[in-house]
Parts: structure tokens; C-alpha cells; sequence
């Protein structure tokens, strides 16, 4: 098993923070707002924080997106699997700006496990409305490798945490 960074874990009453490398973890009551934002700059940590900083990130794109439209499902390859997916196009415009940046996502959502497993976004538009020739273009794309958690890749133990 790789190594862990940190780990952060609950049974809907306790939550559990644990950091290896210090032998060193946190409990407390499992907030009822979800789980506890990671507020620090140990690089362990950091890492946790990021993968909660995705969630939060994915979570609020809603606001970008004006339409969304499924199109013919894809399959994809991912950590050398080929995983077949409903595919989501987007179109919205990004709030805030002076001249309109259009947006677009494409959602690539594994239809077993219903997991997001790749992502694409593309923005354009003007810099300033006083200058329509200057343009703004921005393409990313993001691959979410998801951990194989089903029975046969990991025993019980794996999900059980006893602090010593």
C-alpha cells in the first residue's frame, strides 16, 4: 500500500484526522456541516486540503452553467482502464466580468459508479469591451484517477481506524 500522507475519516459521530509521518491525529464531534476544512501548511495536509479545495470547486460551477445537455456516452481511458461514461456538454458565461468570457465544461461521469472521471473546461471572450480583437481563451482538461475501493482491492481493515 502506498504511503499516506493523511488520512481523514468519520462514522457520522467522530471524526478522525490523522497524520503519519508525526504519529499524530485529531478527534472531535464530526461537524454537521460535512467534513472539516484542512487549515494548514504541512504538506500532508495540504494535500488533503486540495482534494477537499476539487469538491468544493465542482460543487460551485453551478453558477457558470446556463445549459447543459447530455450528449452520446464515451469511454474513456483511466489508470489503464477503459471506463464508459455519460458525457455532459455545458455552456454559461462567467459572472462578474465586464464583457462576457463564455464558458464551457464537459463532464465525463463514469456510468457505474456515477464518479466524475475527467473534466474539461474552455472560456473565451473579450479582454475589455473597449477592445473586441483582444481575446481571452483559456482550455483545461482534468482526469480524475479514482482508487479501486471495492471489496476484492482492499480488506476491512483498510477502513477501520483504532488511534493508539
Amino acid at each position: 500500500m502506498d504511503e499516506i500522507n493523511a488520512l481523514q475519516i468519520s462514522d457520522g459521530k467522530t471524526e478522525w484526522i490523522y497524520y503519519p509521518p508525526f504519529h499524530q491525529y485529531i478527534q472531535h464531534a464530526t461537524p454537521t456541516t460535512g467534513p472539516s476544512r484542512i487549515q494548514a501548511s504541512v504538506p500532508g495536509l495540504m494535500s488533503l486540503n486540495m482534494a477537499q479545495s476539487t469538491l468544493k470547486s465542482l460543487s460551485s460551477l453551478q453558477k457558470l452553467v446556463r445549459t447543459a445537455v447530455y450528449v452520446p456516452d464515451e469511454t474513456i481511458e483511466v489508470n489503464g482502464k477503459s471506463i464508459i461514461c455519460e458525457v455532459i456538454r455545458t455552456e454559461g458565461e462567467l459572472p462578474g466580468t465586464s464583457a462576457p468570457i463564455i464558458t464551457r465544461f464537459i463532464f465525463w461521469i463514469d456510468k457505474h459508479t456515477k464518479v466524475i472521471r475527467k473534466m474539461t473546461e474552455h472560456r473565451e471572450g473579450p479582454l475589455h469591451p473597449t477592445e473586441p480583437d483582444r481575446n481571452y481563451v483559456m482550455d483545461r482538461e482534468t482526469l480524475f484517477a479514482v482508487a479501486d475501493l471495492t471489496p476484492t482491492s482492499s480488506s476491512a481493515q483498510n477502513f477501520a481506524f483504532n488511534p493508539r
